[in-house]
C-alpha cells in the first residue's frame, strides 16, 4: 500500500525502493515497522511496555480495518461497472459483504466512546487520521484522479489471458523482461515460429 501510494506520488519516492535481485519494496515495508518500534517504545517508557503495546497494535488494526471495510465495498461497484462479464455474485457480493460485517462489528466494539481512556478516543484518533489523508489527497488530486482504476486494473483477473506490452511504448529494457516473463515467453514462442507448409503428401 505505501509503495503503491509512492509510486503514485503521494508519498516521497525514496519509498519505492525495492531490493534489486528480490524486487522487495524494503524501504516501504521497514519504514512502518521501524515507526511502530520507536512508538511502542517512547509510550512505554511512559505507561508500560504492556500497555504501549496494546494502544498500538489496537490503533494500527483499526486503521487497517478501516481500509479493509473500504476496499470490500469499492470491490462490489468496481467489478459490476468494468468486468460485468466476470461478475460473480458470490465472490463480489456476498464475499465482500461478509468482509463488511466481519470487521465492521470488531471495529465498532473497540471504538465506542464508553470504553476506558485511552481506547475512548481511539475513534477520534482514526477519524483524524483518515481526515488528513483525505485533505491530503485533494491537494494532490491531479495524481490521484484515476489511481484507484489504475491499482484495480493491476490485478490480472481470473480466466483473462495476459496481453503483451504495447510495443509503440517498449523501452530499452522491455526486451528482457518479456524474455524473464513465463507468461509472455510462450506467446514469443507462438509468434515467431515459422508458418510450416504443407508437403505434398499432407495436401493429399
Amino acid at each position: 500500500m505505501l509503495y503503491n501510494s509512492a509510486r503514485d506520488g503521494l508519498f516521497p519516492g525514496f519509498m519505492t525502493k525495492v531490493l534489486p535481485h528480490w524486487r522487495t519494496p524494503w524501504v516501504a515495508i521497514g519504514m512502518p515497522i521501524v515507526l511502530a518500534m520507536v512508538a511502542t517504545l517512547v509510550i512505554g517508557f511512559e505507561v508500560g511496555a504492556g500497555n504501549a503495546f496494546d494502544y498500538t497494535a489496537t490503533l494500527a488494526t483499526d486503521l487497517f480495518m478501516v481500509i479493509f471495510i473500504v476496499t470490500n465495498i469499492a470491490t462490489i461497484p468496481y467489478f459490476w461497472r468494468n468486468h460485468r462479464n466476470t461478475f460473480s455474485w458470490f465472490r463480489h457480493l456476498v464475499v465482500p459483504v461478509l468482509g463488511v460485517i466481519a470487521f465492521g462489528y470488531p471495529l465498532y466494539e473497540s471504538v465506542l466512546p464508553s470504553q476506558a481512556p485511552p481506547y475512548n478516543w481511539f475513534g477520534i484518533a482514526i477519524l483524524a487520521a483518515y481526515g488528513l489523508s483525505f485533505l491530503w489527497g485533494l491537494v494532490r488530486s491531479h495524481q490521484t484522479a484515476d489511481m484507484g482504476q489504475r491499482l484495480a486494473d493491476d490485478v490480472v483477473l481470473h480466466g483473462s489471458a495476459p496481453t503483451r506490452p504495447d510495443e509503440s511504448r517498449s523501452g530499452p529494457g522491455d526486451d528482457e523482461d518479456r524474455a524473464e516473463d513465463p507468461r509472455l515467453r510462450g506467446a514469443d514462442v507462438v509468434a515467431d515460429a515459422p508458418q510450416e507448409r504443407l508437403t505434398e503428401d499432407d495436401a493429399r
